[in-house]
């Protein structure tokens, strides 16, 4: 059930946290957005293993740190509805 978005979103939580960089809901899915875009927005198959590049994320961390109020302001409308929860994201079922 886990999709390259999801796990897109957990790497960006994930580095956040690891290097002290709060990021809001809004900058999170623009991040994962970018993230998910630059791999082509691949579908995943079962069981497929997926390796997510520190360097990409770090770069998307970065260009989302410096939205604008107005920019954080249109992403935060895609943040309706989404699990931010990512705890079991990647994990074996």
């Amino acid at each position: 059930g886990d999709s390259y978005s999801k796990i897109a979103r957990k790497a960006i939580q994930t580095y956040g946290i690891k290097n002290k960089i709060n990021l809001s809901q809004a900058k999170v899915i623009a991040a994962e957005t970018w993230l998910t875009q630059e791999a082509g927005s691949p579908q995943l198959d079962a069981g497929q293993h997926v390796d997510v590049v520190e360097a990409k994320v770090k770069t998307v961390v970065d260009k989302a740190t410096k939205l604008s109020k107005t920019q954080e302001a249109a992403w935060n409308v895609y943040t309706a509805g989404v699990n931010f929860n990512t705890n079991a994201v990647g994990q074996s079922k």
